[in-house]
């Protein structure tokens, strides 16, 4: 079970302590370590999944914190505080009040809190009593308002109370309002230590200083506060960073310091650049802005300056990000379809998580996890001990149409009876092989590798050592087990006019091939091929050279001719609430998407969407970064 130490690196007391305080503060907390990093970075978002947040939020953690400290306050109770000024139960509590808000939800729907403040969080600008009264007084935001008001761990300030007191008016309710006095006095000397990652990838460590704070080392380095903070998992009064520590400096940028009253949105606008784009910079500001600091460092522009690629064919290319401008070999194994094009990699250890690392290598999250797709959308699936990438080049995603994904290649070795011809990836198996190590190093699981192996038996104990096993193959006729069952795949070249764009496999004709051919190495019918490519006529006699095909597609608007025809699929990504569970195909929502785009892509009508994904309002000017949309239905 993940663990948190609050003091492996000492307790550094400025006071004598008893041995049993001692032992009180050493104890381990049964919780995730990324309750750090939440609070060190004051976020409040949705965390990723459903089941990455019910796992943060167990109630084992929640009874953790609470026995933690219950122990140290009684251990404690006759020894002199341990810093000047700090409480011995202050680091706990800190993180203890950060998971009671995160862990809220709405007591009728039983979701969490953060998916509903998310939801609201775009029509926030005003201040929260500028929302409609139902959102004013829905249970979340009362409840958060409480949360906040009622610790001194959250930022909830002067500037606060005439809000939450309009908002009490409007509910025709009655809670406390005042403000309470900070429990740490961070003018004392510099307390305790911050671990952050095993690494600093930008190469730059800093000593702290006698005197130093966050916000003067940050504008003297000229970081970001936030970021400086949520890497090294300093807490957000600065309290425990200690001088003479090293800590890693997140990567330069054109920085802005935030005056009283200002916002997301003015600063923005102030610079010409969008919310989205300003959020983009610095991430450790939550959507709605809520931790806006005054007196503290932001970015106005991409971490270590801004590069504009040129569109390469075939290639979705990410702009305004940092890129490297030439690559090296890998220096040990890397996870699979974890881009070749990269110029630097990062060794995944024990406990990293991907927020943290995409802080620290100053690399967008949304980047990361598209340069390393084995990456699951919980991100729980990291391998310790691989070589992630964190430094793409500019075209790093320029081949990704021809890597093996969506064109099927002939087995590099003899193959076990019966195995998958529809293959787009394959694994000679070597001595000291297992199923786990094959299902950790290319992210499948063992159903999968048994739908494409199927002279596997279940408990994995026949491996044919030198023979080839297919570890990424086409959707089987059960709609399951496929490395790519519910995502539409671009195709690795031009297609004929009117072949469908929702389509999982693409094959590219070569001198040879015949309708016959496909159906065999595709395991599908004519009628599916017409379906999906109604280029074709019935005798198949007018394929083009050179041109991709659809051999695995989307039900038809018949429902028939799929090689998933009538089996509904999970959405690979979190999605808006409301959206249908009954669908086909999912889409998850890049930027520079629109409903245009996904209609042309997929065939649909404006209808169609609305009616899959209820959260839309009529002109699609609020899809969700990240969030995946029914597309098929």
């Amino acid at each position: 079970m993940a663990q948190i130490s609050l003091y492996a690196g000492g307790i550094f007391n400025d006071s004598p302590l008893s041995a049993a305080c001692t032992t009180a503060l050493n104890a381990p907390l049964a919780c995730d370590p990324y309750w750090l990093t939440l609070t060190s970075a004051d976020l409040y978002v949705p965390l990723q999944s459903n089941s990455t947040q019910d796992a943060l939020c167990s109630a084992t953690c929640g009874a953790s914190f609470a026995s933690y400290h219950d122990n140290v306050f009684k251990a404690c109770a006759n020894d002199p505080n341990p810093w000047t000024g700090i409480p011995a139960t202050w680091a706990s509590d800190a993180i203890w009040s950060t998971y009671n808000r995160t862990c809220l939800k709405d007591p009728t729907t039983n979701a969490y809190c953060t998916d509903y403040i998310a939801s609201i969080s775009s029509e926030i600008d005003g201040g929260v009593s500028s929302l409609p009264q139902a959102q004013q007084c829905s249970p979340c935001v009362l409840s958060l308002m409480q949360q906040a008001q009622g610790t001194a761990y959250s930022n909830y300030s002067p500037l606060h109370v005439d809000d939450y007191v309009a908002v009490q008016k409007t509910c025709g309710v009655s809670f406390p309002t005042d403000v309470k006095p900070p429990i740490a006095n961070i003018s004392s000397p510099l307390v305790a230590t911050s671990s952050g990652t095993n690494e600093c990838l930008s190469g730059n460590l800093y000593t702290v200083q006698s005197g130093d704070n966050c916000q003067t080392i940050a504008a003297s380095k000229n970081v970001a506060t936030g970021t400086l903070q949520t890497i090294n998992n300093i807490f957000r009064d600065c309290s425990n960073l200690i001088a003479g520590a090293q800590i890693c400096l997140p990567q330069t940028c054109q920085t802005y310091l935030v005056n009283p009253g200002d916002t997301c949105w003015s600063i923005a606008s102030s610079v010409g650049i969008t919310l989205t784009t300003f959020l983009g910079y610095n991430p450790t500001i939550n959507p709605s802005c809520t931790n806006l600091l005054s007196g503290f460092n932001v970015c106005l522009s991409p971490s270590a300056g801004t590069y504009t690629p040129t569109t390469i064919a075939g290639a979705t290319v990410t702009k305004t990000d940092t890129f490297a401008t030439s690559t090296i070999p890998p220096p040990g194994p890397t996870p699979f379809k974890t881009t070749p094009n990269c110029g630097k990699y990062y060794q995944v250890k024990q406990d990293d998580f991907c927020q943290l690392i995409s802080l620290n290598a100053s690399i967008p999250l949304a980047l990361f996890e598209q340069i390393n797709p084995s990456i699951d959308a919980a991100c729980d699936n990291l391998v310790p001990g691989f070589f992630y990438c964190v430094f793409p080049t500019a075209d790093w995603n320029a081949t990704a149409i021809d890597n093996g994904t969506t064109t099927t290649v002939a087995p590099p070795a003899p193959t076990p009876p019966g195995t998958t011809g529809a293959c787009f990836t394959w694994h000679v198996i070597a001595s000291g092989d297992t199923c786990t190590a094959i299902e950790q190093q290319f992210g499948v699981t063992m159903s999968q590798l048994l739908a494409w192996n199927p002279q596997l038996n279940s408990g994995c104990s026949n491996l044919l050592l030198d023979e080839a096993y297919c570890v990424n193959g086409a959707p089987t006729s059960s709609g399951s087990g496929s490395g790519v069952p519910s995502m539409t795949v671009a195709p690795p070249a031009p297609t004929p006019p009117g072949t469908t764009g929702a389509c999982f496999v693409w094959h590219t004709i070569v001198s040879g091939d015949s309708c016959g051919a496909m159906e065999t190495q595709f395991g599908i019918t004519m009628a599916q091929l017409l379906a999906w490519n109604p280029q074709l006529n019935s005798g198949c006699t007018n394929l083009l050279l050179d041109e991709a095909y659809c051999v695995d597609g989307a039900p038809t608007s018949s429902g028939s001719a799929s090689g998933i025809p009538s089996t509904t699929v999970a959405p690979p990504a979190p999605t808006p609430p409301g959206t249908s569970g009954a669908c086909f195909v999912w889409h998850t929502i890049v930027s520079g998407d629109t409903c245009g785009a996904m209609e042309t892509q997929f065939g649909v009508t404006m209808a169609q969407l609305v009616e899959w994904n209820p959260q839309l309002n009529s002109g699609c000017t609020n899809l969700l970064l990240g969030e995946a949309y029914c597309v098929k239905a």
